[in-house]
């Protein structure tokens, strides 16, 4: 692993700590449930939305020798 890759995996887990951190210690009981719903919507839209469109956006770019 480069430099690079093992510093935003490190500010990545530091960014998702905090994050979980102001979760619990912040939200109010009665919203849980709403948390939970916008927190699996991003994942679902991450996964199936973002991920495939950059991905053949990317594809497309690509010089045609790596591709294969």
């Amino acid at each position: 692993m480069g430099l690079w890759r093992v510093a935003l995996a490190v500010v990545g887990i530091v960014g998702m700590l905090w994050g979980g951190w102001l979760l619990v210690s912040t939200q109010r009981p009665d919203q849980w449930w709403s948390a939970l719903l916008w927190l699996a919507g991003a994942v679902i839209v991450h996964d199936f939305v973002l991920v495939p469109v950059l991905s053949y956006l990317r594809r497309r770019r690509a010089p045609r020798h790596p591709r294969a």
